[in-house]
């Protein structure tokens, strides 16, 4: 993981996240809200329907990952359809909110 310092169009360098760098980050801030929404369903703070949207989040979150899995660099036998993950965060943070 790098940060990178590439001139804009007017000369001036900025340091700039990686490609890598920035789906690491955005990695750990999905672990961090779904382990807050386990959290929060463990502690009882979600009763009803809110509880029953929490527990399909999570299970969702569950069922795009396989352990063991084959590993390597072909992301798309690990996870065919990115989308899903995006739609999993964006019912995630609804939930959140």
């Amino acid at each position: 993981m790098a940060i990178s310092s590439i001139p804009d169009k007017f000369g001036l360098v900025e340091p700039l996240p990686s490609i890598r760098l920035m789906q690491v980050r955005e990695g750990i801030e999905d672990y961090l809200l779904l382990r807050a929404i386990e959290r929060a369903l463990k502690d009882g703070k979600w009763q009803g329907e809110k509880a029953e949207a929490a527990k399909r989040v999570l299970e969702r979150a569950r069922s795009l990952v396989s352990i063991p899995n084959e590993g390597g660099l072909r992301s798309t036998s690990l996870l065919p359809d990115p989308n899903k993950v995006t739609e999993l965060r964006d019912d995630a943070l609804r939930l959140w909110r």
